[in-house]
C-alpha cells in the first residue's frame, strides 16, 4: 500500500475511488506546486515531516495513474513500489531504456523473437534463445524467458509479504498478469492482444472454457491485417502426451487442448531445460511455460518457439536449489521481500538476487554466489556495494559454507532490542541477590564444646571493659537475631554460636545481650535466666558511678 499527498488531500492507494477523484482534480494542473507526492519517507524514523517525494499523473484508457518521476527510483523506500535498484545491477534493470522503454503512457517491449508466421520454421525448442539469454548485446532485447521474467515483475508476482501466504492461486496470478499487460506494447501491438492466459480449468465449465479459448484464439490469429499473427502463451507445463506421430505438450489449465510439436520436440525441450526438469520434481510447485504458436482453421494449435522457468509453491521465481532453499526460508520465517530475476543477465554476472525489504535503516541485497565463477564475479559485486551505498551486501556461496544467518529486521530488532533490556535487568538482578546471598551466607565455624558456666549463686557481674565509643548497645531478642545482624554485621557462625550457648545449658526464655568490643566487632556474653538475674540484682547492691562513664553500669 502506498499512501500519496494529492494537493491537500492524504490518499491510499488502497482507495482507489477517493484516489482517481483526487488524480482527476490535480491532471491539468501539472505544476511543481501541485505534483502528487508520494509519502513512504514518513514511515521512516525522525522523517514523519518529510514533504513527499514528486510523482506525476498519466490519464490511460480512462484512468489516472500515478508514476514516479525519471532517475527518481532510488529516493523512494525499499518497500515503496516506487524502488528500484540502480540501473545495470539487476536484470531488469540492465534492459530499461532498450529492450523496456517507459513513456508516459504506454510501456513499449522489444523482442527478439517474431510475432508474425513465415520464414517456413518449424517447431523448434529454443536453445538459441537458452545461449543468448546469456549473452549481454550492446542493444539486448526481450527473449521469452525475460518476457516471461518481466511480466512476473510487472505484475508484483516477485514481491512477497508475510500477508500473502495462503492467497495466492492460478486465479490470482491470472488477474495480477492481464492487469500488468495494460498499457504495455509489442511488436506495435498492444500486449493483451496477442498474450493468451487461460483461466482455471473446471470439469464442470470445460465446454464453456473451450468455446471461449476458440473464440479468442481466432480473435489473436486474424489481427486486423491479412498477416497471420502468432500468439504468445504463459500456463504451467502438466506433461507430454505421446501420440502416433511423436508427442503433444499439455498444460495444467487446459488438459483438453494440446499443443502439437514435432517429433524433436520434447528432446530438444529436455535437453535445453534439464536442471528446471529436475528441480521441478525435486521441489513440486509449478514449471511456466511461455510460447509462441500458431493457430490454425481448424481450431488445433502449433507451437514454434517456448522457454520456461521455475516458481515456487507461493509462485516465486528462483533460478536453481540454492536460491530455492534462501527463499523458503526467508517465506517462513516471515520475511518482505523481492526477487530479482535474471532476465538477459549472464549466469557468472554479479548481480543480487533477492532484495530484503523489511530491513531498518537500509534494504539488503541478498547474493547467492553461483558455482564456478571466477574472481571477477567477486570484484563485480564489491564494486557494485561500493558504488551504491542505498543499501548493505549479503553474500552466500552455497558451494563452500553453510547458510548465513539473514539481517535482522525491524520487528526481530525491537524484539531483540526489548529482550537485551530484559535481560540486562535479569542478570543486574541475580547479581544483586547472588551478593546478599554471599552476604549472608558463610560457612558455619566448626563447634567446639564449651564449658559449663558457674553456678548461679556464684555468679558476680563484672564491670564492662572501657571501648573507645563508649556505649553500649542492647540487641533486639533472638526472634528478631536477623534484623540485628544485619544492623550490626554480624554473621550466622556467630548468632549460632549465641544459640548453641543457650541450648548447650538447657536455658530457655533467654535473650542474647551483645556488645561492641574493643576492636568493633560483636561480641556475647553468655545469657543468664531472668529468675537468676533477678536474684543477683536484689544481691548485688550497685557500684557507685564516680563520673559519666557509662562503661562502670552493671549489666
Amino acid at each position: 500500500m502506498a499512501v500519496y499527498k494529492v494537493a491537500d488531500y492524504i490518499v491510499s492507494s488502497d482507495d482507489e475511488i477517493a484516489l482517481q477523484e483526487a488524480l482527476a482534480g490535480s491532471y491539468d494542473l501539472g505544476t511543481e506546486d501541485v505534483r502528487p507526492r508520494c509519502l513512504c519517507r514518513r514511515e521512516e524514523p525522525g522523517n514523519e515531516n518529510h514533504e513527499g517525494i514528486p510523482m506525476y499523473i498519466a490519464h490511460v484508457n480512462d484512468k489516472y495513474v500515478i508514476k514516479r518521476m525519471p532517475n527518481s527510483a532510488q529516493e523512494h523506500t525499499a518497500a515503496c513500489d516506487s524502488y528500484e535498484f540502480e540501473t545495470g545491477m539487476t536484470g531488469y534493470g540492465a534492459l530499461l531504456g532498450s529492450a523496456i522503454q517507459e513513456g508516459p503512457e504506454v510501456t513499449t517491449l522489444k523482442p527478439d523473437y517474431s510475432l508474425t508466421e513465415g520464414g517456413g520454421r518449424g517447431p523448434s525448442v529454443s536453445e538459441v534463445e537458452t545461449e543468448r539469454s546469456e549473452v549481454e548485446a550492446s542493444s539486448p532485447k526481450l527473449t521469452l524467458r525475460s518476457t516471461l521474467h518481466y511480466l512476473w515483475t510487472a505484475a508484483g508476482l516477485t514481491k512477497w509479504i508475510p500477508g500473502f501466504a495462503g492467497k495466492r492461486t492460478w486465479k490470482t496470478v491470472l488477474n495480477l498478469l492481464n492487469a500488468a499487460v495494460k498499457n504495455k506494447e509489442i511488436k506495435g501491438t498492444a500486449l493483451g492482444e496477442v498474450l493468451y492466459i487461460p483461466e482455471t480449468y473446471s470439469l464442470e465449465r470445460k465446454d464453456d472454457i473451450a468455446l471461449g479459448r476458440v473464440g479468442r484464439m481466432r480473435k489473436i490469429a486474424s489481427g486486423d491485417t491479412g498477416k497471420k499473427r502468432l500468439m504468445l502463451l504463459v500456463a504451467e507445463f502438466k506433461e507430454f502426451k505421446a501420440i502416433p506421430s511423436g508427442h503433444n505438450l499439455v498444460v495444467e489449465q487446459m488438459p483438453d487442448f494440446p499443443f502439437l510439436m514435432d517429433e524433436n520436440f520434447k528432446g530438444d525441450f529436455e535437453k535445453a531445460f534439464k536442471l528446471e526438469r529436475e528441480l521441478h520434481k525435486q521441489f513440486a510447485g509449478h514449471l511456466m511455460v511461455i510460447a509462441t504458436f500458431s493457430f490454425s482453421r481448424v481450431g488445433t494449435a502449433t507451437l514454434k518457439k517456448t522457454s520456461a522457468m521455475l516458481v515456487d509453491d507461493h509462485w516465486l521465481p528462483y533460478e536453481d536449489d540454492a536460491e530455492k532453499s534462501v527463499i523458503d526460508a526467508l517465506v517462513n520465517t516471515g520475511r518482505t521481500f523481492e526477487v530479482l530475476p535474471r532476465f538477459n543477465k549472464k549466469w557468472d554476472t554479479a548481480r543480487p538476487s533477492i532484495f530484503l525489504t523489511d530491513t531498518s535503516p537500509k534494504p539488503w541485497a541478498l547474493y547467492i554466489i553461483p558455482q564456478g565463477v571466477t574472481d571477477d564475479y567477486h570484484a563485480q559485486r564489491l564494486a557494485q556495494a561500493s558504488k551504491n551505498l542505498s543499501y548493505m551486501d549479503w553474500h552466500w556461496d552455497p558451494g563452500s559454507e553453510s547458510i548465513k544467518h539473514f539481517p535482522y529486521s525491524r520487528e526481530e530488532e525491537k524484539r531483540l532490542d526489548t529482550q537485551s533490556w530484559d535481560e540486562i535487568a535479569r542478570r543486574e538482578k541475580l547479581a544483586l541477590d547472588q551478593r546478599v546471598a554471599e552476604a549472608l551466607r558463610e560457612p558455619p565455624a566448626p563447634h567446639t564444646e564449651r564449658t559449663a558456666p558457674p553456678p548461679a549463686t556464684s555468679f558476680q557481674p563484672e564491670p564492662l571493659p572501657a571501648t573507645d565509643k563508649g556505649d553500649i548497645l542492647e540487641v533486639a531478642p533472638l526472634s528478631n537475631a536477623i534484623h540485628t545482624a544485619d544492623l550490626l554485621d554480624v554473621t550466622h557462625s556467630e548468632e549460632k554460636e549465641i544459640l548453641d550457648s543457650a541450648f548447650d545449658d538447657d536455658r530457655s526464655g533467654v535473650e542474647p545481650d551483645v556488645l561492641e568490643s574493643e576492636h568493633g566487632k560483636p561480641r556475647d556474653l553468655l545469657p543468664v535466666q531472668t529468675e537468676e538475674a533477678e536474684k543477683i540484682d536484689r544481691e548485688s547492691p550497685a557500684p557507685p558511678v564516680a563520673s559519666d562513664d557509662v562503661s562502670q553500669l552493671p549489666i
